[in-house]
């Protein structure tokens, strides 16, 4: 039967995968594997679940082997959808739940592996240069076209004053929020010069530390 699953939270350290168990057997083996933390935090639809389940054991697997047990509320067989949050978005590997498979890395100057996969934050782009500048970007943009930008970004000891921006081609959205803490991004930008789309990071002290600046969540929408 088809069940929507949904976890309210997840703890850094759980994941960054699931498997599903029913208390129809027991718990004895998993009727479902693999299924990540995102799209369990987002709300998964499994087809699999067997009839007659009234509890879905969520166990996460990796270093944390924990477990959470969700009563079902209402066990009728239904047909439903889910919606995917990324699903309009131009860039291809929006979340960096796994890696950064799909962004060029540069410096400024063109020397590459600025950035590099994180686990934190259930999985990000951390910028680890310890120079001035260095920048995330896909080839995906139009001259000319108007795009919602939307993002998260954490900064964790900002004492090197770090900042972040972005740019659509040559548009500039300016320096972003430095300050300490999470921050959530939605702005506009209109494309000029080039396609690119790009994530930048630069350091008023020309030095930033692996541990300060973390990304995820990208998604790059045109806006008609």
């Amino acid at each position: 039967m088809n069940v929507l699953i949904q976890l309210t939270i997840a703890d850094v350290d759980t994941g960054p995968t699931f498997n599903l168990f029913s208390d129809d057997n027991g718990y004895s083996s998993p009727f479902e594997t693999g299924v990540s933390k995102t799209a369990l935090l987002t709300g998964y639809t499994s087809s699999l679940v067997p009839v007659g389940t009234t509890i879905i054991r969520v166990v996460s697997v990796g270093v944390c082997s924990n477990y959470i047990d969700l009563p079902l509320t209402n066990t009728k067989t239904t047909s439903s959808t889910t919606t995917n949050p990324f699903a309009k978005c131009l860039n291809t590997n929006p979340t960096f739940e796994f890696n950064l498979d799909g962004w060029d890395i540069f410096k400024s100057g063109g020397i590459l592996n600025t950035w590099q996969w994180s686990p934190n934050y259930g999985g990000s782009a951390n910028y680890i240069w310890d120079d001035e500048g260095g920048y995330i970007r896909q080839n995906i943009l139009t001259i000319g076209q108007t795009y919602r930008i939307t993002f998260n970004y954490y900064i964790v000891d900002n004492t090197n004053n770090s900042f972040i921006y972005v740019t659509a081609g040559t548009t500039n959205s300016g320096v972003l929020n430095n300050s300490n803490g999470t921050h959530n991004v939605d702005i506009t930008l209109t494309c000029a010069g080039n396609t690119y789309f790009s994530i930048n990071a630069t350091s008023g002290t020309g030095i930033i530390k692996s541990t300060v600046l973390f990304v995820n969540n990208v998604c790059i929408e045109e806006i008609n």
